[in-house]
Order: structure tokens, then C-alpha cells, then sequence
């Protein structure tokens, strides 16, 4: 039976080659990109004067397709990658053979496979020895996911807000982009203005808030495992049904307090 650390190493190893796969794949159609903004000039200089005008505007559509076909090849490399990371028979289930890699936070935090309901993880040797970690109470821990989750829908509602109220103050004090009537501003000018007044304000909000959201997280220290430190408000459901962290398995409930069938902190 593999260990819950032999687990954890199977899936950082398949955490870095996606990592690396990624970086490679988007250098690689870096590189196309930027031969073309460098070169396609130069080629079509040379193919105007040489050969004809008309082969010559074929230069941007290759260009383009160059670009797609790059994307096309980095999307099948990056599959190809995690499906051999993801044969590590550590992450497959010994008892059904179903991968384990896409439901790693609930194996870690439950030492069972969720499709077969079978418990194949072995606790580390030596474990008895760790010293006991604090532990929060259910009830605690359902609170403070409860609170971070309305902190996040308020700054999305807000974000939303904001995507409407931003072309709609720019309309109501400066009219249209095409009425204002500034020395030097173009047709072209005035659609980026207009698009950049659409575009910006609700994606900044929604970051702001999220960011503003994420750093109360990291403030509440009944979200975080006492042992690795990450936060668990996204694993919330695993940690809650096992009281276990989905990250290193290490015990974060103490199982004191009940919850409702709604998933709610039951009154007492």
C-alpha cells in the first residue's frame, strides 16, 4: 500500500512536469511569434521584389497559421505530458485502476479512493511520533468558510457592478467617445477609448477584490492547516467530511460541533 508521502511526492512530480511542459509550450510559441513580428518584413521584401506581390501578401497568413498550428502542437505536447505523469501507478487505484491525480485533495484528506470508496493510502512510518497539530472545531471552520465566501460573491457583485458603471459614467459626464471632440484623437483612438472604458474597470474590480478577499484568507488562521500552511477555504468540503488537510493529511478538526444537512454550523 503506498504511503500518504509517496502520494504526495507522485503528485508535486506531476505538478512540476506540467509546470515545465507549460513554460516550454509557451516559449514556443513565443519564439513563432516573435520570428514573425522580426522576419516577416524582411520575407516579404524579398518575396515582393522577387517574385510577385501577390506571394508576398501570403507572408501574415502563414504567419497566422504558424501561430495556430504552434498552439495546436503545444496543446497535444502538454496532453501527451500529464498523461505519462499521470501513468505513475502511485496515482492510479490499485483496487478499481481509476487515476487518482484528478481527486488528490479528497484521497489525501481521506486515505480512500473516491470512485471505489476503498482505502489505499498507509499512514508514513514513524507518523505516531509527530507532535498534535491545534485543531479548530467544525463548527469554527464552516463559519469562517462561510464568511469568506460571502466576501468573495460581494466582490464579484461588485465587479459586475462595476463593468456597467464604468462606460455608463463615462456616457453620462463625457457622452459618447465620438462627442467628445479632442484635438488629435482618431477614429481609431476613440474605439480603444471606448473599449478600454468597457474593458477595464470591472476585471480590476473583481481583482481587487478577490485580491482583498484572499489576503483576509490568509488573516484568518482557521482557514490555513497549522502543519503545511495552506489554505483549505477551496478544499473546504474534503476537510469538512474528513477533518483532515487535503493538502498534507495532517488531522486540522478537532470533530467538536455539528453541521446541518444544509452543510451549515447546527445551532446548539
Amino acid at each position: 500500500m503506498v504511503t500518504i508521502d509517496e502520494f504526495k511526492t507522485a503528485v508535486s512530480s506531476c505538478h512540476k512536469r506540467a509546470f515545465v511542459s507549460g513554460c516550454i509550450a509557451c516559449g514556443a510559441i513565443l519564439l513563432v511569434y516573435s520570428a514573425g513580428l522580426i522576419l516577416h518584413g524582411k520575407i516579404r521584401s524579398f518575396l515582393a521584389g522577387n517574385v510577385g506581390d501577390s506571394t508576398a501578401e501570403l507572408v501574415e497568413p502563414l504567419w497566422v497559421a504558424a501561430i495556430l498550428l504552434t498552439g495546436l502542437l503545444a496543446a497535444f505536447f502538454l496532453i501527451l505530458v500529464q498523461r505519462r505523469a499521470r501513468k505513475d501507478a502511485r496515482l492510479t487505484c490499485p483496487h478499481c485502476g481509476k487515476g487518482l491525480y484528478p481527486i488528490r485533495s479528497s484521497v489525501i484528506s481521506s486515505r480512500k479512493c473516491a470512485h471505489c470508496n476503498t482505502e489505499i493510502m498507509a499512514e508514513p512510518a514513524g507518523h505516531q511520533s509527530e507532535p498534535e497539530l491545534p485543531t479548530v472545531s467544525i463548527r469554527e471552520f464552516s463559519s469562517a468558510v462561510s464568511a469568506y465566501r460571502k466576501r468573495m460573491n460581494v466582490a464579484q457583485i461588485i465587479g459586475m457592478v462595476m463593468f456597467f458603471a464604468g462606460p455608463g459614467a463615462m456616457f453620462l459626464f463625457f457622452g459618447s467617445p465620438r462627442d467628445m471632440r479632442l484635438d488629435g484623437i482618431n477614429d481609431t483612438d476613440i474605439k480603444m477609448l471606448g473599449l478600454l472604458s468597457i474593458a477595464l474597470p470591472g476585471p480590476i474590480a473583481i481583482l481587487v477584490g478577490i485580491a482583498s478577499c484572499e489576503r483576509w484568507n490568509r488573516r484568518d488562521k482557521r482557514l490555513a492547516c497549522p502543519g503545511c500552511g495552506n489554505r483549505l477555504a477551496s478544499v473546504s468540503r474534503h476537510v469538512i467530511a474528513t477533518g483532515n488537510c487535503s493538502f498534507c493529511g495532517r488531522r486540522v478538526l478537532d470533530g467538536s460541533g455539528t453541521l446541518d444537512e444544509q452543510g451549515n454550523p447546527a445551532q446548539s
